[in-house]
């Protein structure tokens, strides 16, 4: 059985800075990077594919990555720096985000390497944010996600981010989701695809269902913040649902977890991909695996950061 799963896309740094871009700290950052390490920690075969440059930035992100026990295949690039967010906080205690462009994680090349482990992929979890300039990561991820069978689980968590929003991405949401059989979605993010689509007027569910029809996917999960999360699947001819809700307050007195006290969402929806895809690579059952990401999801909510260690009460 295909095991091994693909976070391929953004490495960078997430940077805070002042308003005079003075950095006073960096964290580990990119999707793909905290998708492969929850999967890694509930004892997956995952692996990162991304690029960083060749400068001390991307050297200190090699190391960071592989101190924590996560397999990379990622091209150090002399041309491009590697890639960077700086966060700025503003004086309303409002966060304001510069994504730097033309970085190295724009540049991730189709490598002999990666097209070896083609055979093994149970699953690949793919975004937006490294095919912005509909470049060379793009057409990296389209020609893998191409060469995968459809029992692979292509996941696209679609996170719209600034740089990519609709009206100057639109090709790129429409390219991806005609490869993707797995949508990751958010409220806001729903109805700005629903425009794009044309199908605003519909209800959430109804919108759900109209993606899992007119993308042929297996499964649309819809995630609504503290409320929880719904996932549609298809069963023959039949969109099934499930809905999930845990709340951070049960989950610490069900299981006697302590919540950090800056604990933060950082990570949470990346550690519900991967333990969803997990579970389901496992051969649990959609509502088990829901149960378990969403259960994964609310205790990286109580920790900061995210690539927090995991506590064996949540893992399976």
């Amino acid at each position: 059985m295909k095991n091994l799963i693909i976070g391929v896309g953004e490495a960078l740094w997430d940077c805070f800075c002042d308003m005079n871009d003075v950095i006073s700290a960096e964290k580990l950052g990119g999707a793909p990077a905290n998708f492969v390490f929850h999967a890694t920690q509930l004892n997956m075969n995952a692996v990162v594919v991304s690029a960083v440059g060749n400068d001390e930035k991307g050297r200190k992100l090699i190391n960071e990555l592989e101190a924590r026990g996560i397999k990379l295949l990622i091209k150090v690039q002399n041309d491009y720096p590697t890639g960077m967010v700086k966060a700025r906080s503003m004086a309303n205690g409002d966060v304001e985000y510069d994504i730097i462009a033309k970085v190295a994680y724009d540049h991730i090349p189709f490598t002999p390497e990666l097209e070896t482990l083609v055979p093994e992929i149970g699953a690949v979890c793919f975004g937006t944010l490294a095919q912005r300039e509909n470049g060379e990561s793009a057409a990296t991820i389209r020609r893998l996600l191409g060469m995968l069978d459809d029992d692979v689980l292509k996941v696209y968590d679609i996170n719209m981010r600034p740089t990519c929003d609709v009206g100057e991405a639109d090709d790129i949401f429409r390219a991806n989701l005609e490869l993707a059989n797995v949508l990751k979605i958010n409220e806001p993010e729903l109805h700005k695809l629903a425009g794009l689509y044309g199908v605003s007027e519909l209800s959430d569910e109804d919108i759900c269902k109209f993606f899992i029809e007119e993308c042929n996917l297996k499964m649309l999960i819809h995630t609504l913040g503290e409320k929880g999360s719904i996932v549609y699947y298809k069963e023959g001819q039949q969109i099934l649902k499930n809905h999930c809700c845990n709340r951070i307050d049960e989950l610490l007195s069900q299981l006697g977890i302590a919540k950090d006290a800056n604990s933060d969402f950082v990570g949470a929806g990346d550690s519900f991909t991967a333990a969803f895809i997990s579970a389901l690579l496992k051969g649990r059952s959609v509502t088990e695996a829901h149960q378990l990401a969403s259960t994964l999801a609310t205790y990286v909510c109580t920790k900061q950061g995210a690539m927090p260690s995991m506590d064996k009460r949540v893992l399976f």
